[in-house]
């Protein structure tokens, strides 16, 4: 409770008259905090509140990075970000900035309320690829090798016990790929292909995402990571599995590489794509990601939640092992 009137008062003081009124929303970490404030004209803001010594760098870093997308972004297409607004600093106090609020149907709530009509659905994952290709050709770096970006023998290994791992899991009738053998042969071929390297948003999710008939507004990005493109892509495309029904997992690995195919067929728009296996293998990254992290919160949740979490893990190990057959 102390804390939380401390970084008020500092907020406060640093605002200044500025605003009138503000909510914290979202705590990112003890220096780190979401707002929605209210400016003293009435409007409605988004301010991001940097406490500490590093608070000024660090909002005046992401104040500008966020103004270099907007301006480029091709607002008349309907691909754009939030509008900022104003970037304030101080030494003591730490730093802050403003972004207009947007309002809008956040990309979660869409795809759950479109998940049974396809067509919406599909139309948009194409306007999210656009828009994140978009993103990345204003950040895009120099290509690179797989194998320079990614330890292959690691990934290999790690493939490997997870496979073993899932099939266990999900008995005999889900096998995976035929030997260990294929897999590291496959990741051996693709190594030399190159992969695009750009500033990634680095969270990229549905929820990051505000969709509406006429526009595609992305957010919550600091574009200070350089990494492959596909990480963003991968980050995307793995919430969708949870969107609908979870008891019927037959279609989940199908639907699933559907998607990301369809995802970079309008994501080499605006930004080049790597090859279809190399894309399978960051999907593949990702899923062994997010498996970690399910099992973490298995064993830390409730009863309830845990059920939950339990299908999100089986959809995620039936997909694994569906994309390790689609890789080799």
């Amino acid at each position: 409770m102390q804390t939380q009137r401390a970084w008020q008062t500092a907020f406060s003081e640093l605002a200044g008259s500025r605003l009138t009124s503000f909510d914290c929303f979202k705590v990112k970490n003890e220096n780190i905090f979401s707002l929605k404030a209210k400016l003293s004209s009435g409007g409605l803001v988004f301010a991001k509140y940097f406490l500490g010594g590093d608070g000024p760098r660090q909002a005046e870093a992401e104040f500008n990075a966020i103004s270099k997308y907007y301006n480029a972004m091709p607002r008349s297409l309907g691909y754009t970000c939030p509008r900022p607004l104003d970037c304030w600093t101080d030494e003591r106090l730490g730093g802050a900035y403003l972004l207009e609020w947007v309002d809008g149907r956040r990309g979660d709530s869409y795809f759950k309320l479109f998940m049974p009509f396809e067509e919406a659905r599909k139309d948009a994952i194409r306007r999210s690829a656009e828009w994140l290709g978009i993103f990345h050709s204003i950040g895009a770096s120099e290509p690179a090798p797989l194998g320079a970006v990614v330890d292959i023998g690691t990934v290999g290994k790690a493939l490997e016990d997870t496979v073993a791992e899932n099939c266990a899991a999900l008995g005999p009738t889900n096998k995976s790929i035929e030997s260990p053998s294929e897999l590291k042969q496959r990741l051996t071929t693709i190594s030399s292909e190159n992969v695009t390297i750009v500033r990634v948003h680095g969270d990229f999710i549905p929820q990051n995402v505000i969709v509406s008939r006429r526009e595609i507004i992305g957010f919550d990005f600091t574009a200070d990571v350089v990494a492959p493109a596909m990480t963003d892509v991968a980050s995307f495309l793995l919430p969708l599995l949870w969107y609908g029904s979870l008891k019927d997992l037959g279609g989940k690995g199908k639907r699933f590489r559907s998607d990301l195919e369809l995802f970079l067929n309008s994501y080499t728009k605006y930004s080049p794509a790597p090859s279809l296996d190399v894309s399978i293998l960051f999907c593949l990254i990702e899923l062994m990601r997010r498996q970690q992290i399910l099992k973490k919160q298995i064993a830390e949740v409730g009863l309830r939640k845990r059920w939950s979490k339990l299908a999100h893990l089986k959809a995620t190990q039936r997909v694994f092992l569906h994309m390790t057959r689609e890789f080799a």
